[in-house]
């Protein structure tokens, strides 16, 4: 009886663009639509919006341009910082980090190209940063990539940079097993020189909806009035440049001897007294019995069309910016005329600034984690961590402090801990009050006078003028109880004597 045996083969798929094993665990998703749209002919992407109109629309509006600016300063800070993973860590590595990382940059700063990195982020939606590597594979510089001329790859893998119709390839970073072409993305024989493989890249792409390859700028909702907000610009502009809008309607009757020539000189005298001076009195030339009636042809509206329309095409342009008028130096009052500056500063610091920081350092941290290790050969224990968004407005919050505890509600301390300044223990947990009546006997300290004269009653008023020095007392009273408050409420309060 001859045994039937069966042979199991292992077979793998290679990709014949990339040269990489196809996954074993395929995703089943419906390809991205805009996958098929190639219009260079070269397996690269048509982006959903030209990035080089979107980098012409940023510099065409000034709000949309301040816009782009300061979410950018907001969201860049300081520049490169690191904080350790683990807040009892001691040791000198995070300098280290900060010392190799600075060293990354040859012409510019790092936070130059940081700045230009998110300018990109913000304005196109794609910003990239090139990597390369010395023979042994490790990091030596970084240079900023311009946005606008990034083309992605269908494969997900290769980028290219397009200039003026010429191509330069790059390779995601991490992908260090295989080697592409410089010139075309293609695979490289083993046997290629140094200077024709193309370079790592590591792409910074916003999340949208319309492609898997691109980002979208968070405006682009915004385009029609941008376009909108330059179109009325333009058009008052036109309006100081004559826009041949008839305005008035000159008839003249009546006219002796030969008309055309009169109506000639008319029009010469006119043009010669409007070109270079308006706004002044103007002559017509005629002669005779002639009548002249001059028709209002329009609303009559001489300067700034669109006022109202500009108004709000520039609050249409902030809210897809999510940008508070504020940081832009735009002054704007709430329902009941206050300010509603700390309440929309914290939305955009918390849904804006913060968020895009986390996007930023998280693929900041893993690039420095994995290349200084490699580097170093040591783990790394900091993450990259950009400063927060300061929007605290100290006087506003030293005069509630004050208020607070002018009317008793919270202690001295607390309101010491409210200003991020440690508890004193000459006040204990005492109130304004309680710390008052204890020093009432000697004085109050810090050269002001008694505390019984300040919280004595004043005089009675015995006449109108005598009323008016009472109530100047009482107020003289009220700033010197506030100007004893921040003190100490200050970073050296008083301390008794």
């Amino acid at each position: 009886m001859v045994e039937n045996k069966t042979r199991i083969l292992k077979v793998a798929a290679i990709d014949s663009q990339t040269g990489k094993v196809v996954s074993s665990y395929p995703s089943k998703q419906i390809k991205d639509p805009f996958s098929e749209v190639q219009g260079y002919g070269v397996m690269l992407l048509i982006p959903p919006y030209n990035p080089d109109q979107l980098v012409v629309l940023a510099e065409a509006h000034p709000i949309h341009s301040a816009a782009i600016e300061q979410k950018t300063s907001d969201v860049i800070a300081e520049g490169f910082q690191v904080s350790p993973d683990n807040v009892n860590t001691v040791n000198d590595q995070g300098e280290r980090i900060k010392d190799w990382w600075n060293s990354l940059f040859d012409e510019f700063t790092s936070y130059e190209v940081l700045y230009a990195l998110w300018q990109d982020y913000e304005t196109i939606g794609i910003a990239a940063l090139e990597v390369v590597r010395d023979v042994k594979g490790l990091v030596k510089r970084l240079y900023h990539i311009p946005g606008h001329t990034i083309r992605a790859h269908e494969n997900n893998i290769l980028f290219a940079q397009m200039v003026n119709g010429r191509l330069a390839y790059f390779k995601r970073w991490g992908i260090t097993d295989i080697n592409y072409l410089l010139s075309d993305g293609r695979v490289a024989p083993k046997s290629t020189l140094a200077e024709k493989l193309a370079n790592e890249i590591l792409v910074f792409r916003k999340p949208c909806r319309r492609s898997s390859w691109y980002g979208i700028p968070i405006y682009i909702s915004a385009i029609g009035y941008i376009t909108m907000g330059v179109a009325a610009r333009d058009f008052n502009i036109k309006f100081f440049e004559n826009f041949r809008e008839p305005r008035h309607l000159v008839i003249i009757s009546g006219l002796e001897g030969d008309v055309d020539d009169a109506a000639d000189n008319i029009e010469y005298i006119w043009k010669t007294q409007l070109k270079d001076s308006p706004h002044h009195n103007l002559f017509i030339p005629i002669a005779g019995q002639a009548n002249v009636n001059i028709q209002r042809l329009g609303a009559g509206i001489n300067d700034m069309h669109f006022s109202h329309l500009m108004e709000q095409v520039d609050a249409e342009i902030l809210v897809a910016h999510r940008m508070p008028p504020d940081r832009l130096g735009l002054v704007k009052q709430g329902f009941l005329g206050g300010s509603v500056t700390q309440s929309i500063n914290q939305i955009y610091k918390d849904g804006v600034v913060s968020k895009s920081q986390v996007i930023l350092e998280s693929r900041l941290t893993k690039f420095v984690k994995e290349e200084y290790k490699k580097l170093m050969g040591e783990e790394v224990s900091y993450h990259v961590d950009f400063e927060d968004l300061d929007i605290k407005d100290e006087i506003m919050d030293v005069n509630v402090a004050v208020q607070l505890v002018k009317s008793t509600l919270v202690t001295i301390n607390e309101a010491r801990l409210k200003l991020g300044l440690e508890k004193h223990e000459a006040f204990g947990d005492m109130t304004l009050l309680e710390y008052m009546t204890k020093l009432a006997p000697t004085g109050a300290p810090g050269g002001l006078t008694g505390l019984e004269s300040l919280l004595s009653p004043p005089a009675e008023a015995t006449d109108t003028w005598k009323q008016r020095d009472v109530n100047y007392e009482v107020e003289k009273r009220l700033e010197k109880i506030d100007e004893y408050i921040e003190q100490l409420l200050s970073a050296q309060p008083i301390e008794e004597q």
